[in-house]
């Protein structure tokens, strides 16, 4: 082959090709896996949002009080794990500041 064809040939099959670097394209990419994590998140919030304030009234309706213990012992805990979590002290380090 001649370089002519060579060029003309290379030429062609770069016309189909994406651009290489496109960076709306990234930008949307990027927007769209955020709001798709944050729809999974808040998913995820409202979940256990309702299982934390159902439990406790469907265990206090049995009426047994070693339940009652034990879902105030779980509720405890996951308001425990949330507050010692990295975000939420740093929160409250932010708040205790005024700021």
């Amino acid at each position: 082959m001649s370089h002519e064809s060579d060029a003309r040939l290379s030429r062609l099959l770069r016309a189909d090709a994406p651009a290489e670097r496109d960076a709306l394209f990234r930008i949307s990419l990027i927007e769209r896996r955020e709001r798709q994590l944050y729809r999974r998140r808040m998913q995820v919030g409202v979940a256990v949002t309702a299982v934390l304030l159902v439990l406790p009234a469907a265990v206090l309706a049995l009426g047994d009080p070693l339940a009652v213990a034990m879902v105030g012992g779980l509720g405890l805990a996951v308001l425990a794990a949330g507050a010692g979590s990295f975000r939420g002290v740093r929160h409250a380090t932010r708040w205790l500041r005024g700021g």
